[in-house]
């Protein structure tokens, strides 16, 4: 490997570490398209009967929004997390049977905070900026570390603005377990995790991050997003351009300065104003609007995005006057200093 990569000095826990996250990949590699078309069965806790999911794609991999009656959450989930059962066909399982568990957590669809947050060199030290051969290092040689006070700085804002979480990466799937393992022994909140593919071409890849966050704000409109990034890669304008996409939903951008080598572009943000977005190297620094502590559902939708200037918000109280109000909101987006029409 140090022929091969020019990483020298690795330890023998680094080699051990590289073998067990290496083969996550590789396998991924060697069998690829081997999984297609593999007929998984789910049953949530509480549940009797199992459900048939649609077939497996070429990545082994099956995405498809599941409802799970509102009796059998109340009923089984525990702390807002419900478990679940994954059963694999024999045939794909040396003739028998296999079934793995898992856990989902529910989110209140209405109303609250929504953090999603970037993950290497937002919350878990990666050094991208360095380079290949420290992101290979960090990612597949080292104990992944969080960076310094972020894990206290997301924990506050669970506790003082009953935020939830979220996170995005371009890290690749198979590193899921080790990534989820790293949050919860670091101390952030419990929160699900999207990591990129390594199959896609080069224009899916890119798209990743602002296309899946695209896609949590369709699946919560009614939540405050923060967006959390760093200043070693594309965070600065992905979450820029969706400010100014969704203004009345995204309320703020937080980008932490990696490296006074790797400074943001602050033109990024031009035409949007300054109480929108910020620049951190020090997590104590990184506020959230006071606005948001006692966020509700509908009102406090209203109340924010008035203070934006749409003049339909600014007419509109009350539940039964929301959606029409956020329609009117979404048409009047060119009245905004910095809002764009998508």
């Amino acid at each position: 490997m140090e022929m091969t990569l020019g990483i020298n000095n690795i330890s023998e826990a680094g080699l051990k570490r590289f073998e067990d996250r290496g083969r996550l990949i590789f396998r991924t590699l060697a069998f690829r398209g081997g999984e297609r078309n593999v007929v998984l069965s789910v049953k949530f806790d509480g549940e009797e009967e199992w459900r048939e999911l649609p077939p497996t794609g070429g990545n082994g991999r099956v995405q498809v929004d599941v409802t799970v009656p509102e009796q059998i959450a109340k009923k089984s989930a525990v702390d807002g997390i419900l478990g679940f059962a994954v059963r694999i066909p024999a045939e794909k399982a040396c003739g028998q049977d296999v079934i793995v568990h898992g856990s989902a957590l529910l989110y209140e669809p209405e109303g609250g905070v929504l953090v999603i947050s970037d993950i290497d060199d937002t919350v878990k030290v990666t050094e991208v900026f360095l380079g290949n051969d420290m992101v290979i290092r960090n990612t597949f040689l080292e104990e992944f570390r969080p960076v310094t006070g972020m894990a206290e700085l997301y924990a506050k804002w669970a506790q003082e603005f009953g935020a939830d979480f979220t996170f995005v990466s371009n890290s690749p799937p198979e590193l899921q377990e080790p990534l989820r393992e790293f949050l919860l022994d670091s101390g952030f909140p419990r929160a699900p995790v999207h990591l990129r593919p390594l199959s896609g071409s080069k224009e899916e890849r890119r798209s990743f991050k602002p296309r899946t966050i695209s896609e949590l704000l369709l699946h919560y409109p009614r939540r405050k997003v923060v967006l959390v990034g760093d200043s070693g890669e594309r965070d600065p304008e992905i979450c820029a351009d969706l400010l100014r996409r969704h203004p009345a939903q995204v309320v703020k951008v937080l980008i932490r300065q990696v490296s006074p080598n790797s400074p943001v572009d602050e033109s990024v943000f031009a035409g949007i104003p300054s109480h929108r977005w910020q620049v951190f190297t020090d997590p104590n620094a990184a506020q959230l609007p006071d606005e948001l502590r006692d966020l509700g559902s509908v009102p406090g939708i209203l109340s924010l995005a008035a203070s934006l200037g749409s003049a339909a918000l600014r007419t509109a109280s009350g539940g039964d006057q929301a959606a029409e109000a956020e329609k009117r909101c979404q048409e009047e987006q060119q009245e905004l200093p910095f809002g764009l029409r998508g």
